[in-house]
């Protein structure tokens, strides 16, 4: 009787335990540098706003870059030419689906050379 009182008691507790809802901590997100760039490869700093992102909704993402070399053409975020050692930032708008993962996940930002599609970050 007495094992069975002990055993129901933990089971209880166990139960207890697993029923109270667990609160989830949102963690800023960290960007370090791609192990595939080249060593003359100046890092990029990245701000989200906001952060963490939100499911479902718009964010930015600030990028600040130096380049070694002349930027001649590009996208829309930002004018040309940018010399070498100028630092450059882009806004850049980012959609976030709605079916983001509430666990972990990964963002990557890269800068590609479209005229010859060599990886520069």
């Amino acid at each position: 009787m007495n094992r069975n009182f002990i055993f129901v008691s933990l089971l209880a507790t166990l139960s207890t335990v697993n029923t109270i809802p667990h609160q989830l901590y949102n963690r800023t997100n960290t960007f370090g540098p791609c192990s595939k760039a080249p060593p003359e490869t100046v890092l990029l700093n990245v701000v989200l706003s906001p952060d963490p992102v939100i499911a479902g909704k718009n964010d930015t993402f600030t990028i600040d870059a130096k380049f070694n070399v002349e930027v001649t053409t590009s996208t829309k975020y930002t004018e040309c030419p940018v010399l070498p050692g100028t630092e450059m930032t882009a806004k850049v708008p980012v959609p976030v689906p709605a079916t983001l993962p509430k666990t972990n996940y990964n963002f990557k930002v890269s800068i590609v050379n479209l005229s010859n599609n060599d990886f520069q970050y």
